[in-house]
């Protein structure tokens, strides 16, 4: 087989499934932000309720939702990871009253 053959020749390549699975992380990345929506903003605040349940009210109670969710998505577009969502809740805490413009709020948050 020709895998076999670059092989042996010592020639670097890539499987068809190597390929597709590459081709496929850089869609998912490139649109990451359109997969976070209220729903998923929504969602995430809930599994965080068991944990941090007076951190996400004051959260929600200082930034509506709707901005929460556009944070998150200029998050994700700039390739910032919101995986520690404490972090990011707890600054949305200590700038949301201070800060009402969503761009700028990012940049605190970022």
């Amino acid at each position: 087989s020709y895998q076999e053959k670059l092989t042996a020749s010592h020639v670097g390549f890539l499987t068809p499934d190597r390929i597709l699975t590459f081709h496929l992380s850089h869609v998912l990345k490139e649109y990451a932000q359109d997969f976070i929506g209220i729903q998923e903003t929504r969602y995430l605040l809930e599994q965080m309720e068991g944990s941090y349940s007076e951190l996400v009210k004051e959260a929600q109670r200082i930034v509506p939702l709707q901005k929460m969710t556009e944070i998150l998505q200029r998050l994700v577009s700039e390739d910032i990871s919101i995986r520690n969502l404490r972090v990011i809740l707890e600054a949305m805490v200590e700038w949301g009253q201070k800060e009402k413009d969503v761009v700028q709020l990012t940049e605190y948050i970022r």
